[in-house]
C-alpha cells in the first residue's frame, strides 16, 4: 500500500483510519503538542477520532516505534511520522 503526500495514517486505540490530510485538519479541533518519545496511547480522544499532532525538529529515528505504515498505540508519533516519511527530523512538522 503506497501513501500520496496527502495522506496519515492516525491510530486511536487500535482503530485504524487513512483520511487526506485536509480531512484531518477539518475534524480535529486542536492541534496535540508532542514531544519526541509521545505515544499514540497518550491522546486523550474518542477511539477512531482524527487528530493533528505537532512534532518538534529533532526528534531522533531510533525511538520506540512498533508497525509500518500503520502503527500501535506504543509507538512514538513523531518517530512514526519520521519513519513514514510524514515529516523530517530536521524540521518537525504536523
Amino acid at each position: 500500500m503506497s501513501k500520496t503526500p496527502n495522506e496519515a495514517v492516525v491510530s486511536t486505540l487500535n482503530i485504524e483510519t487513512k483520511q487526506p490530510a485536509a480531512a484531518v485538519a477539518a475534524n480535529s479541533t486542536e492541534i496535540v503538542e508532542a514531544g519526541c518519545s509521545f505515544s499514540g496511547d497518550q491522546i486523550d480522544a474518542e477511539p477512531g477520532s482524527t487528530n493533528i499532532v505537532a512534532c518538534p525538529a529533532g526528534c531522533e529515528e531510533d525511538g520506540v516505534i512498533y508497525g509500518t505504515d500503520i502503527y500501535t498505540g506504543h509507538t512514538y508519533i513523531c518517530i512514526a511520522a519520521i519513519h513514514s516519511g510524514l515529516i523530517t527530523a530536521q524540521q518537525g512538522g504536523r
